[in-house]
């Protein structure tokens, strides 16, 4: 599309015409001559390096929430020649909160070169950083040709654990007095209880001290915790991502004490230690958060609840 160098171009192709009458010199004709032939010939010369012109983007795959973040843009051409301008519309959309932001940016006489945007890193989310827009123009604006560039990068603004403002105790919370079960398959396992032998059972299993003293077969059954899950339940995101931040912090002092538990906001996820508490955060603000789904609670050794930045146990 035309930009508005050419509508200068044709004036001065006017101005020059004018002047090439009323000046009967050798300098009309030249000045005429090189509006008219110098313009086109940069516009053919920019062209390769317009048509050629390649973006990519570059961003770290996770940042925490209010650090500072570098989108880059890398503008690349196999042509010698640079071209004009070059305007770029940014869209970052956030797929935890849905929020969108775009950013118009433009620069001059691009070749090979990076360019810098700070990404939104104040609200927590998976942030996919799109080009929706690209145009390039020469060297003197006469035209502006569309460029296309369907890349896309992500990166996940991840909360900061930050403990709750009333301080939870969580070595009480997670005393709580265990249901046994038996054990499938058996074998050794610090709690038991006795019982008479039935047939089937493992020789291994037959308590003979005591069996000699009651003149009676018995058997240690071996007994496992039932209610051994550690539940963390978001309930609703909080003021100022405030629910993540001690879904996070709940998560990391869990892994500190080796407690494997479940983090649950939409979806379930397994955590054993800090690392895949990491993981599942990111997998989680891959997507809205939906309604809390219904979880099987009763094998659960101790759940806490998050909703609006306050943290309850049961």
């Amino acid at each position: 599309m035309p930009g508005i160098g050419l509508f200068l171009w044709l004036i001065a192709i006017a101005l020059s015409q004018l002047f090439r009458l009323s000046y009967l010199g050798w300098v009309g004709p030249f000045l005429s001559w090189a509006v008219l032939v110098v313009p086109p010939v940069l516009f053919v010369l920019t062209l390769p390096a317009m048509v050629g012109l390649r973006c990519r983007l570059d961003a770290p795959s996770s940042v925490t929430r209010g650090s500072g973040a570098i989108l880059t843009l890398r503008f690349m051409t196999k042509h010698l020649l640079p071209v004009g301008k070059v305007r770029v519309e940014l869209r970052f959309h956030n797929r935890f909160t849905g929020e969108d932001r775009s950013v118009k940016l433009r620069y001059d006489a691009m070749l090979r070169a990076d360019a810098r945007v700070e990404l939104p890193t104040d609200s927590c989310g998976a942030i996919v950083c799109s080009v929706t827009r690209m145009t390039v123009s020469d060297l003197l604006s006469l035209w502006h040709l569309p460029r296309r560039c369907g890349e896309s990068v992500s990166c996940t603004v991840l909360p900061q654990p930050i403990a709750p403002a009333q301080p939870i105790d969580l070595d009480a919370a997670l005393e709580r007095p265990m249901r046994l079960q038996v054990k499938y398959g058996g074998g050794y396992a610090e709690e038991h209880e006795l019982r008479e032998y039935r047939p089937g059972d493992p020789m291994n299993s037959v308590h003979w001290k005591l069996s000699s003293k009651t003149d009676s077969m018995i058997v240690r059954e071996a007994q496992e915790p039932r209610n051994k899950t550690i539940y963390v339940i978001l309930q609703k995101n909080g003021e100022n991502d405030r629910g993540l931040e001690l879904l996070y912090w709940l998560s990391l002092e869990l892994c500190k004490r080796e407690l494997k538990h479940r983090l649950c906001a939409g979806d379930e996820f397994e955590v054993a230690d800090e690392s895949e508490s990491a993981g599942a955060m990111r997998k989680l603000l891959q997507r809205p958060l939906d309604l809390v789904g219904r979880y099987d609670l009763s094998d659960a050794r101790c759940v806490f609840r998050i909703r609006g930045g306050e943290v309850t146990t049961q």
